[in-house]
């Protein structure tokens, strides 16, 4: 995102801070995908064919099908772009799994494995929900193309301080439990790599797709952290049994997020979910970490569902 409004050193930034913590992170795995696609796309295809030869073994024990399509999907065009500049022939090593003994393989024929698993996986949501929505995405993904100029990329080996956050070392343990706060709160989405905006009040939002998700603590401390979800898609007032019936729906299939509907009178229906936690006791910052990561994904699955409403 960062890249994409011209931020290009905060991007490059952004990525090596996060990816440093996502490399090994069991649950950030859903993340990786935006990494690939950041090297795809911000000029640094060496660096995103390390990262994807890194983390293929982990497209065996995928986080969920979502977050599988994505990461081939996302390897696909980093692969394919790589065809394009002349490193079809690189090798990558890809270990057994089950039946599928290990092999040594080039960019273009990984590339052509990882297309054909986004885009099964891609027919199987859209199959499941009666539209094309996650084919289209896959499709709009893989026509994209790199941006004028490379994004900089700080040294890798370099303190993990930047002149836009706290140092390191005034951070708590990440299994450490304290007090929600805003820096706290802040920190989690930093080291995603995410952007974002602090209002007055303290709300953090940010846009992850179809969802402009608010962040904001509730409670006499400070002590419960809400989260509410709007799906950029708004339907007519006429709809408002249609989007009755998608939020009963949603709130019947699917633990999170708490979807219903608002219609603010100017004949536009809201779509709209909260999720909230109660952390009265504190919170470590690597649970905050997967709090976040949760709402994210579940919220971006949310607005995707309305967005794909007739």
């Amino acid at each position: 995102m960062y890249r994409r409004q011209g931020g290009a050193e905060r991007a490059g930034r952004a990525h090596v801070r996060a990816y440093r913590r996502h490399r090994r992170e069991r649950a950030a795995f859903p993340q990786l995908a935006t990494h690939l696609r950041f090297c795809a796309l911000a000029g640094h295809l060496d660096w995103g064919l390390d990262i994807l030869a890194e983390q293929l073994p982990r497209l065996d024990h995928p986080h969920d099908d979502l977050s599988a399509m994505e990461f081939a999907a996302a390897g696909a065009l980093l692969c394919g772009l790589a065809v394009e500049a002349g490193e079809g022939g690189r090798p990558v090593h890809r270990p057994g799994h089950g039946p599928r003994p290990a092999a040594d393989m080039d960019v273009a024929t990984l590339g052509a494995e990882l297309l054909a698993m986004a885009t099964e996986l891609a027919g199987s949501f859209d199959a499941r929900n009666g539209t094309g929505h996650q084919s289209g995405r896959i499709a709009s993904w893989l026509a994209e193309r790199p941006l004028p100029e490379a994004a900089p990329l700080p040294d890798e080996d370099a303190p993990d301080e930047w002149p836009d956050g706290p140092a390191a070392e005034s951070e708590p343990a990440e299994d450490e439990p304290v007090p929600l706060s805003l820096s706290l709160l802040t920190a989690a989405l930093d080291r995603r790599g995410e952007q974002y905006a602090v209002e007055p009040d303290g709300t953090v939002v940010g846009r992850w797709g179809e969802a402009v998700i608010q962040f904001r603590r509730l409670g006499r401390q400070g002590e419960i952290l809400h989260a509410r979800v709007v799906a950029t898609r708004r339907l007519p007032a006429d709809r408002l049994a249609e989007a009755y019936a998608f939020c009963n729906a949603w709130n019947h299939d699917r633990l999170l997020p708490a979807a219903y509907v608002h219609d603010p009178g100017d004949g536009a229906l809201v779509l709209a979910a909260d999720v909230t936690t109660d952390l009265a006791y504190g919170v470590a910052p690597v649970q905050l970490d997967v709090l976040v990561t949760a709402t994210v994904s579940t919220g971006v699955a949310y607005a995707e569902a309305v967005a794909a409403q007739p």
